[in-house]
């Protein structure tokens, strides 16, 4: 979800609150105010962190890591504007039928030898090309459970703590202005306080392993209807005491009624697979020609709704405004993990105009971002072949195609 590499020294302007980082002095100076605090990410790594696009999928096999990408489009990416890329890699329990991928639960203390081969090459591939890389465990709803459930947390964590001790430790190997670890995608815990029970212990490995890595630790995602927002995953969260050198992660899909119409993945939101052809921006007006065509009761109501909001540019701001007065109250750095629309089902001119509108909101704010994704779901990727930009979303990303 995704020119020139623009600088970011992270000054936050908020309702009369902002904070300038500095790797040197390890001090925050708020407007009209004497209060300080401590930070250890430099804004160089803020920089390289400013611009990304998510390639899911591409370390799922060898296959994928050979054929997903080649070497000279990664290359493009950087010409055009692009400063990291996100590996973000599925694991499952085996009993899921799945592909265990490089962690598997069932043993913590072994790492996937033949696939940890192409996490090397995809570290020097992306260094190769310009690009930093953040590597992303993502983890079938299984084993999130265990995490979950507090009558399993115990021996789930201790498992995934010995995972993230062997893939810190892999981290470590390389130089940490280029290469990032984050904990967990999309958390999805029920409640956020499992997750805040998670993540400190979670983070005090990491760090353990990888002492001068910048985490990125994300809010608990929740479900679409709860904080799939850019705003109560992060009000849920508690920032890691005693550590400076993080950045907290959240997702921006609002108003998910636009960017996931037609998702088939919510089972808590089915009536979303129902929606299609909806505009951006919205009001009743504009909604009104798509309304025909949708014939499930609770699908049409929440377009019906979706239009009364009259969602744009200014209702938008609200939640990202909220987020980095969030990041200003707590010192604490932030960058957008994940974001973008579902283009099967969106007009093709509404994605392009949403996803202007969400970057230019984030960098107005001086928040990295992470565009999701290269080719799943909202890719960037045009839809028949050709280049690697689909023009309109690259144009609107503010990468030069």
């Amino acid at each position: 979800m995704m020119r020139n590499a623009v600088l970011f020294s992270l000054t936050l302007a908020t309702a009369g609150a902002g904070c300038s980082w500095d790797w040197e002095r390890y001090a925050d100076h708020r407007t009209g105010n004497s209060a300080t605090c401590a930070t250890g990410v430099s804004d160089a790594r803020i920089a390289r962190l400013s611009r990304g696009i998510d390639l899911y999928g591409w370390l799922a096999s060898p296959t994928s890591f050979t054929d997903f990408i080649s070497d000279a489009d990664l290359k493009r990416f950087a010409q055009a504007g692009v400063t990291f890329i996100r590996a973000s890699f599925f694991n499952s329990l085996p009993s899921s039928g799945l592909p265990a991928g490089l962690l598997d639960p069932t043993q913590p203390d072994q790492l996937n030898e033949t696939n940890l081969v192409y996490f090397r090459q995809a570290v020097e591939r992306a260094r190769t090309a310009g690009l930093g890389i953040v590597f992303v465990p993502y983890f079938d709803p299984a084993y999130k459970q265990q995490l979950g459930d507090p009558t399993t947390r115990a021996s789930a964590l201790d498992a995934l703590l010995r995972m993230w001790k062997k893939f810190g430790s892999f981290i470590h190997e390389y130089d940490p202005d280029w290469v990032f670890p984050e904990l967990m995608g999309a958390p999805d815990f029920t409640d956020s306080e499992g997750w805040n029970q998670i993540l400190l212990p979670l983070a005090q490995t990491v760090r353990q392993v990888a002492p001068a890595h910048t985490i990125i630790a994300d809010g608990n995602s929740g479900s679409y209807r709860v904080n799939w927002t850019s705003i109560t995953a992060l009000s849920a969260l508690q920032t890691v005491q005693n550590e400076r050198n993080i950045i907290y992660g959240f997702i921006f899909f609002d108003p998910v009624i636009f960017t996931h119409q037609g998702a088939t993945w919510r089972p808590e939101w089915p009536e979303l697979a129902n929606i299609h052809g909806v505009p951006y921006p919205s009001s009743p007006e504009l909604v009104a020609p798509a309304l025909p065509a949708i014939a499930d009761p609770a699908a049409r109501a929440d377009v019906e709704y979706y239009g009364r909001e009259s969602w744009g540019p200014d209702l938008l701001s609200i939640g990202l405004e909220q987020v980095a007065e969030w990041s200003a109250n707590n010192c604490a750095h932030v960058m957008c993990v994940e974001f973008g629309v579902f283009r099967q089902y969106s007009p093709p001119d509404s994605a392009a105009r949403w996803v202007h509108d969400a970057r230019t909101l984030l960098e107005a704010r001086r928040i990295p971002w992470s565009y999701w994704s290269y080719k799943e779901h909202g890719g960037l990727l045009p839809a028949l072949a050709g280049p690697i930009f689909e023009p309109a979303i690259a144009t609107s990303l503010g990468l030069t195609p």
